[in-house]
């Protein structure tokens, strides 16, 4: 297991041109111990010309199935000058398997995704935030993207994703582009739980097109989504269209 109760302040900054990566905590594979952040971690990643920045608070590389818990505050930060910068506040790069979970009751401030999950949430597992997670986007030559909670993979039967806290994404292009906030998407199939009990803004601003979604569900809809919280969205564009939409499914 992994414990944090202190202060962690992780800085990469490349003067060259090379990617910069940071990470506050960082499980070279999968995660069957908990890891747990009671303190504080800060992380700035900040690259040159054309490389990526990339900053990860906690990052998992492969499966979690332990409980990863924030009752702290994460709070990290990527700079690029012309291409992509994504700041991750809790990532986990594979499945949240049976007995694994996430739950959040701090403070997550983050730019790009507040809490990532690339693989599936597999029966018997769970993402809880009771906190806050807040997500701001702002992008000069490219998509501004923000997720409060993004989900790459499936909901599984059994396994449940729940919000009763406060999720803000912000998404602003100040070029001409567009873009993106989400509160919360699962990118495939819901055949579990999705359910919303606390509030969810999205805000996004771009002179192209500018989509604001407080739930998204990309798969089918086989298991249940409950909504007895706020959800608002705003969306705001000069030259194109905008979508501004509640729950989208």
């Amino acid at each position: 297991s992994i414990l944090n109760s202190g202060t962690i302040n992780d800085t990469a900054i490349t003067t060259s041109e090379s990617t910069a990566s940071a990470y506050g905590i960082y499980v070279n594979g999968d995660a069957f111990g908990n890891v747990t952040n009671t303190g504080t971690i800060e992380v700035l990643a900040s690259a040159q010309d054309t490389y990526y920045g990339y900053a990860y608070g906690i990052e998992i590389e492969g499966d979690l199935g332990a409980t990863l818990s924030n009752s702290g505050t994460i709070d990290v930060t990527a700079n690029a000058l012309t291409s992509t910068a994504e700041a991750y506040g809790i990532a986990v790069q594979g499945d949240v398997t049976a007995a694994g979970s996430i739950l959040n009751t701090g403070t997550i401030d983050a730019e790009a995704y507040g809490i990532f999950v690339d693989g599936d949430l597999l029966a018997e597992s769970s993402v809880s935030n009771t906190g806050t997670i807040d997500v701001y986007a702002e992008v000069e030559t490219e998509e501004a993207t923000a997720y409060g909670i993004y989900f790459a993979g499936a909901v599984d039967a059994g396994a449940s994703l729940s919000n009763s806290g406060t999720i803000m994404v912000e998404a602003l292009s100040s070029s001409d582009s567009s873009a993106l906030a989400i509160g919360i998407l699962v990118n495939e199939d819901v055949s579990g739980s999705v359910v919303n009990s606390g509030t969810i803004m999205a805000d996004a601003t771009a002179s192209y097109s500018a989509t604001a979604w407080g739930v998204e569900i990309n798969g089918g809809l086989e298991g249940t989504f409950e909504n007895s919280g706020t959800i608002m969205t705003y969306a705001e564009s000069t030259d194109a269209t905008v979508d501004s939409t509640g729950i989208y499914v």
